[in-house]
């Protein structure tokens, strides 16, 4: 069993510090502690423990992918770069990768008409420029 001793928030970030039994500590975020009603003195199996963390890892990803969409459209080979080179895992990005295809968040299709019709709208580029650029992307 593992027992949650204090909850201490982090400045600057939405993240929360769980002080553990033995000294161990373990950071998740705000989502999480609401999401399993986390608080001091409660006691957790190990199994509810790395449930938790793998949802807290899941969100992690989730969060950053949206930070990224948010500034502009992504190729999926781009985002999952991105992420990888963020410090997550492949086995953390490839269900959040999902998510966002079937949430439409994510469409290389898309992606490609508008990244080809803002080259050839505000870039004085030719066809050939465009063509490998995207295949950069």
């Amino acid at each position: 069993m593992i027992k949650i001793l204090n909850i201490i928030p982090l400045k600057k970030q939405k993240m929360l510090l769980l002080e553990l039994e033995e000294g161990e500590t373990s950071k998740i975020q705000q989502e999480s502690l609401v999401e399993f009603n986390l608080f001091p003195g409660l006691e957790l199996t190990f199994e509810k423990f790395s449930e938790i963390q793998a949802y807290d890892h899941h969100k992690q990803v989730l969060n950053q992918a949206l930070r990224f969409l948010s500034r502009r459209h992504h190729s999926c080979r781009e985002l999952e770069k991105k992420l990888m080179n963020k410090g997550f895992k492949k086995e953390n990005i490839q269900p959040v990768m999902n998510e966002l295809k079937e949430k439409k968040y994510l469409d290389d299709n898309t992606f490609l008409k508008m990244f080809i019709q803002d080259r050839l709208e505000f870039s004085k580029k030719g066809r050939n420029v465009i063509i490998k650029e995207l295949l950069g992307k």
